[in-house]
Formats: C-alpha cells, sequence, structure tokens
C-alpha cells in the first residue's frame, strides 16, 4: 500500500474533514476530475434535456428522450423496475413535471441551479472512492474493503486495517446474524427468478413452436402478440396482462374445437366429416397447448409477485446487515455561508434511470445515471436533514423531475431551495 496522499482542499478538526472555502465556490470538477458535463439534448419536441423547458412544451411531450410517456410511467410504479418506484400509483408523469417546474420557475431558479448543490455534495463524498488513504494535517484515513474511510490514529495500523471489514466486534453475533439474514433473502429472491425465467422459456418455445405451424394470418398476429408480450419486461403488470390476454386467445380457440365439433355431427359426407375431424384434431391440441401456456403464466405471475415480495424482505435484511459496517466519516463544509454535515448512507443496490440515458461505463465516479448510494446532509444551525438519493441529482439536471409526491425518495425543489438557501 503506497503512501496516503495528501490534499490541500481539505482540513482536520477534531479528526473530521473539513472543506476549505465555501461549497458554492467550487465547481463539480473540482472535487471530481472524472466529472463530466451535462450534454443539453434539444428533442424534436422542442424540449431540452438538461435545459429550461416552459410547461406548454412539458404537457404536449409524447415521449422523452425516445422513451413513451405511457412506458414510462408504467417503469416508474411502485414494484416496476424500482422497489419504491418513481411516481405513485396513479400520478402522471407530466403533471408532476408542470408542478415542480412552475415552482422552480417562480423562486427564479432553473432545475440545473438547483441540483448543483447536490451534485456538488456527490462529488464530495465520491471523491474518497478510488482512494485507499489519506493523509490530512496529522490524521490518516484508511479505506476498508467495502469502500468507507475509517480515522487511524496509529500509522502502522494502515496496512492491517486495509485487510479488516471495519465490524463493531462489540456485537459480532448480531452482525453474523444479520449476514445470515441477508444470504437466506438473497437466495429466496433469487430461486423465485430462476424460476419464472425457465417457466418463461418454456412458456415461448410453445407460442413460438405454433408460430410456425399456424396458416390462419390472424391467429399467426395474435401468437406474435403474445410472444411479443413476453418480452416487455420482468413487471408484475406484464405477467397480469399476458394472462388476460392468453385467456382471452385460449377462449377463441375453445370456440373453434366447439364449432367444428358441431360440424362433425352436422356432416354426412365421410371424407368431408373425416377432413373437418383432422381439423378438429389439430385445433384440440393446439388449443392443450395454449391452456398448459395460460397456466404457466399462472406460475409465472405467482414467481413474479413471489421475486418482488423477496426482495423487498432482502433490502430489509440488506439494511440491517449494513449498519454493522463502519459508514465514511462526516464530511463538514460551508455552502453560501451555511454550515453543513455530509455523510453516505448505504442503499439496497445500484438503480439505473429510467429514461434510458447513455452510461460510459469506462469513466469512473460516473454515477449520476445510476444511483447506488444516497447521502444525508445536515444543517449544523438547526439539525435539519435533507436526504438525497444519488440518482435523483441527475433526474433532476436532465429532466427536472424530482419523483412523485406519492413516493419515498421525492426530493421536493421547494425543499432544496430553502434548505440550500438558493437565490437567483
Amino acid at each position: 500500500m503506497g503512501p496516503p496522499r495528501k490534499f490541500t482542499l481539505f482540513s482536520s478538526i477534531s479528526g473530521e474533514l473539513t472543506l476549505k472555502g465555501d461549497l458554492s465556490k467550487y465547481q463539480v470538477k473540482d472535487l471530481n476530475p472524472y466529472a463530466r458535463d451535462i450534454k443539453v439534448i434539444t428533442e424534436a419536441s422542442g424540449f431540452v434535456i438538461g435545459g429550461s423547458n416552459t410547461n406548454e412544451t412539458i404537457y404536449k411531450l409524447t415521449a422523452i428522450n425516445g422513451v413513451p410517456i405511457t412506458e414510462l410511467e408504467a417503469k416508474m410504479r411502485p414494484k416496476q423496475e424500482s422497489l419504491a418506484g418513481f411516481l405513485g400509483e396513479d400520478e402522471k408523469l407530466l403533471d408532476v413535471l408542470v408542478m415542480d417546474n412552475t415552482t422552480v420557475k417562480e423562486a427564479g431558479l432553473t432545475h440545473q441551479k438547483v441540483a448543483h448543490p447536490l451534485k456538488l455534495v456527490n462529488a464530495l463524498l465520491r471523491y474518497w472512492s478510488k482512494i485507499q488513504s489519506i493523509h490530512i494535517d496529522e490524521t490518516i484515513f484508511s479505506r476498508n474493503r467495502d469502500g468507507y474511510f475509517r480515522k487511524i490514529v496509529d500509522q502502522k495500523d494502515i496496512e492491517k486495517l486495509e485487510y479488516s471489514k471495519h465490524i463493531n466486534f462489540a456485537d459480532l453475533t448480531a452482525y453474523r446474524v444479520a449476514f445470515q439474514e441477508l444470504k437466506k433473502a438473497q437466495s429466496k429472491f433469487e430461486a423465485h427468478y430462476k424460476s419464472y425465467s425457465e417457466q418463461m422459456k418454456v412458456y415461448r418455445k410453445i407460442i413460438d413452436k405454433h408460430i410456425y405451424q399456424q396458416n390462419d394470418d390472424n391467429i399467426v398476429r395474435s401468437l406474435k402478440k403474445l410472444l411479443d408480450l413476453s418480452h416487455q419486461g420482468f413487471y408484475l403488470e406484464t405477467a397480469l396482462k399476458l394472462k388476460n390476454e392468453v385467456k382471452l386467445f385460449a377462449m377463441q380457440i375453445a370456440e373453434n374445437v366447439q364449432q367444428l365439433e358441431s360440424r362433425i355431427k352436422e356432416q354426412t359426407d365421410i371424407y368431408v366429416r373425416q377432413d373437418i375431424i383432422n381439423q378438429k384434431n389439430k385445433a384440440a391440441t393446439f388449443l392443450a397447448d395454449i391452456q398448459k401456456a395460460a397456466t404457466l403464466v399462472d406460475s409465472i405471475i405467482e414467481e413474479t409477485e413471489g421475486y418482488f415480495k423477496a426482495k423487498e424482505e432482502y433490502n430489509q435484511s440488506r439494511f440491517k446487515f449494513t449498519k454493522w459496517i463502519i459508514d465514511t466519516p462526516k464530511v463538514y463544509f460551508s455552502y453560501n455561508g451555511e454550515k453543513y454535515c455530509a455523510e453516505f448512507r448505504t442503499s439496497a443496490g445500484s438503480q439505473p434511470t429510467p429514461f434510458e440515458m447513455f452510461i460510459d461505463d469506462n469513466l469512473p465516479l460516473n454515477h449520476y445515471d445510476r444511483g447506488g448510494a444516497d447521502s444525508v446532509v445536515t444543517r449544523l444551525r438547526d439539525g435539519k436533514q435533507l436526504h438525497i438519493p444519488e440518482l435523483v441529482v441527475s433526474l433532476i439536471e436532465k429532466f427536472g423531475f424530482y419523483e412523485g409526491t406519492g413516493t419515498q425518495m421525492r426530493v421536493p425543489p421547494e425543499e432544496i431551495i430553502e434548505f440550500f438557501n438558493l437565490k437567483p
């Protein structure tokens, strides 16, 4: 392990990291050299990604970044791409965008200015994630294998602590119990997903086989629709929609079988009757396969529901587990003359933006289109706190989206403006 890096932007007060100067005077790249400037894109609709938009422009949108509004809303519902969701059960995306756009414009600000202090806080905390050890004034901090820093009093302990997990050994039994609960919960939701995947493969094989066996164009179109639906993502909403479509289709085939049976009874010509019998037998085999597919869809729904329930249990177990891991040291800073303290809070996993922005995985510390850790900022004057989900920073800066009022992760623009005392 190399010698600790020395930093001039920080001082150490009582062993805590304190940023020199006012954070509002910094640029993101001062703290995160890998940060990229936001790319402003004007879409054909007139909507500006990373810029200012009128409410009229927003209300006329049918898509954002090429993703239809209806699809975005479906993905943003709770327990779809995110357990907490980005929108409430009945919220409309455009209504939320216009509501927050109005708040920001009435304050004489832009979404980019509102996002700026949040982005700076993220950069301030993310600065440490690629550094093994730092030396500030007379205090040494060492990063452990979980990515967190710990203040080291004795410099001889640095190498030893580099390979430890910094567990709260005062309660090692509780740590072990939490870890076992985490592994058990993880195995449970993984088992549900494995079962879902296997059954979905069988379902698709059945539908795909009959697409090439049928001569009726209407039936082929219906089968292709059933196949397309199965590729619309791992969502409960998709599985329920698939169930309804398969059920209706099976009823149509069953009706066709009944009609053929009636024709067999009415037909006296032995050759024509045999031809109808052959058609009926073929249709009955087809019906049996579709009914099997319908049964698979019922099981697929059960596995999907089981997965999301188990995933929620896993997240709860993860929060229990991570509290036994010592977190990052607090970082103190000033913003517009007000004093604050920021710290990371471990999240339950990485989450991509629903707007499907391109992410360059080759760039280190590029976390603004994917959230994996949240931060909490405390205003020292009154103890008021602001919870900042990492992904929300990007959503605000690029789309003016602070998440829906019916979600846990929403960061209202009026709260950000008041908390950091933002002015036009």
